[in-house]
């Protein structure tokens, strides 16, 4: 354990934030001597109330809502309980990510909560009976895809379908060769909106069917040209009227 004069007062800032994040909220408040205990058993950092407090007005001043009313907490943070639940059960319930991929992307966002949001995301644990996608490829392609799309390349990949023995099968040897131009989500799975050379009508793939994505050095057809732009465009109307 080391004193807190041998201690880098930006390191001792890091450890208060992490602190207050992971065991303070408008309902959870510490003491400045508790605050003490944990800086000493968590991190091995000796310092005194006195010190606890300076640094707590530096925080303050640097711009963290801190309150030192009633004990200490800090008042607001990246992301509030009611937005990890929305963006968790988003996870939980995708068909596109495969059962390990949502678990470790649950796993991350549990953990940007503090201590008393564990609690309150128990329906978590049932996350092995909801249906997930089985191509672990999905988050890979999501990149390759927002690359490409960034870019304006083309994209190759094999297409597939399940077969009887719930495993993807190409649907056909040659692959795909599209211009990307926005995914979108709904009803749970991620689709990529897309073109053909050879026709000026958009296309629909799902991600989770798709393998081999690789992105190409050819440019994309310009996405004016195609006929569903020709009396202008709208993504919600259009993924009305192909709700499949």
């Amino acid at each position: 354990m080391y004193p807190y004069g041998l201690q880098d007062k930006k390191f001792l800032n890091m450890r208060l934030l992490e602190i207050l994040e992971q065991h303070t909220d408008s309902d959870h408040r510490l003491t400045q001597q508790k605050i003490v205990d944990l800086l000493e058993t968590n991190y091995g950092i000796r310092c005194t109330r006195q010190t606890v407090k300076n640094n707590l007005m530096l925080l303050k001043d640097m711009g963290y809502e801190i309150s030192l009313q009633g004990g200490v907490c800090l008042m607001s943070r990246q992301f509030e309980d009611a937005e990890l639940r929305m963006l968790i059960d988003s996870v939980l319930f995708s068909r596109t990510l495969s059962g390990a991929q949502a678990e470790r992307l649950i796993e991350k966002l549990v953990g940007l909560g503090n201590k008393y949001f564990h609690a309150k995301v128990k329906h978590v644990s049932h996350l092995p009976k909801l249906i997930h996608s089985e191509n672990k490829q999905v988050l890979l392609n999501l990149d390759v895809l927002n690359d490409a799309i960034e870019q304006e390349r083309k994209v190759r990949f094999t297409y597939n379908s399940y077969g009887k023995d719930f495993q993807l099968h190409p649907r056909r040897k040659d692959p795909y060769i599209v211009n990307p131009y926005q995914m979108v989500a709904n009803q749970g799975r991620y689709y990529l909106l897309c073109s053909y050379d050879t026709s000026n009508r958009l296309s629909h793939y799902r991600l989770d069917y798709m393998t081999k994505l690789e992105m190409l050095d050819a440019k994309v057809e310009p996405m004016d040209q195609m006929e569903d732009f020709v009396q202008g465009y709208s993504l919600p109307k259009h993924m009305a009227e192909h709700i499949y």
